[in-house]
């Protein structure tokens, strides 16, 4: 197998992926329709929509009847108050999986294949909403922003021993609501701290990115394939791929 087989692979599972949520934006524009979900794409078409929402949740609250007030009551299991920890655990579920399952991929590191284990963590999210939904009959909208800062702790074993390694970052995902897939790109830099023979060094990186799921609903899967050039150490050119659970 050569030196570039993982970047071909990923590459081919990108052009692949793309291909296919194309061709699924007549089917899933039409399932929308039949589940009631409403939708849009755009800044200026999101930002209409969500104002759109204010405006439907005001009118609607003004014609609810005036509910007594009710002094919440202590919840708990035991005699302990572990129902709000099962309570809060339950309604974030989706979050907490997304933060300390492990994204599982491998590269090559010279001519020797490595496993690859990581944590991509979103830390700051922000820029406009390119794409949004809401269920007919609710009030909540969810949006997807494009922009977003990452920092990836990882862990690569390979014959050189075991390595850990910190990658900040920056990646832009556009992922349109009638697409399965959303393709996206980003650039950082992997610091590699200790491990795999090398010295402390650092790198930069290009990557592509597909974002599988329907958008604008939490729970994701992410497929990023990564080129990283660094500037000491034995070996300089790494190319690796990974696949993760995210959770937007």
């Amino acid at each position: 197998m050569s030196r570039q087989s993982p970047l071909a692979v990923g590459l081919m599972a990108l052009s692949f992926a793309f291909v296919s949520s194309i061709d699924e934006r007549p089917a899933r524009a039409a399932e929308d329709e039949e589940s009631g979900q409403e939708a849009a794409d755009g800044s200026d078409e999101c930002r209409a929509f969500h104002e759109r929402n204010t405006r439907e949740l005001l009118a609607w609250e003004k014609k609810q009847p005036p509910v007594p007030y009710q002094y919440p009551r202590e919840k708990t299991f035991l005699n302990a108050p572990w129902a709000q920890f099962f309570s809060s655990l339950n309604r974030s579920g989706e979050l907490v999986l997304a933060t300390i399952i492990p994204h599982v991929g491998a590269q090559f590191r010279g001519d020797a294949p490595a496993a690859h284990v990581s944590w991509p963590w979103s830390v700051l999210v922000f820029g406009p909403m390119y794409a949004c939904t809401r269920k007919k009959e609710t009030f909540v909208v969810h949006g997807h922003r494009a922009h977003r800062v990452l920092i990836e702790p990882a862990l690569v074993s390979s014959t050189r021993g075991v390595g850990f390694s910190v990658r900040p970052g920056y990646r832009f995902i556009w992922h349109p609501t009638s697409w399965v897939v959303g393709p996206g790109i980003g650039l950082g830099s992997t610091v590699e701290i200790k491990g795999n023979r090398e010295p402390f060094r650092y790198s930069i990186g290009p990557e592509l990115v597909a974002h599988f799921g329907h958008c604008c609903r939490s729970s994701y899967f992410t497929l990023a394939v990564r080129y990283d050039r660094f500037f000491k150490g034995t070996n300089r050119d790494i190319v690796g791929a990974s696949l993760g659970y995210t959770f937007f």
